[in-house]
């Protein structure tokens, strides 16, 4: 019995397509999540006091 991925060329494109529809949604999940991060982190206050925190 043959290998389908190496003797049907559209099995094959719809894998690469596939992978490379879930690698771009990974990338913009993680991105989105860095930019709920940073505006986080940019909305951030900090109430006590912190001298000396950096030492």
């Amino acid at each position: 019995m043959p290998e389908t991925s190496d003797t049907d060329r559209v099995f094959r494109n719809r894998m690469y397509f596939l992978i490379a529809m879930l690698l771009v949604g990974y990338f913009l999940l993680k991105t989105w999540h860095i930019s709920i991060a940073f505006d986080l982190w940019d909305a951030q206050q900090i109430i006590s006091d912190v001298e000396g925190a950096a030492k």
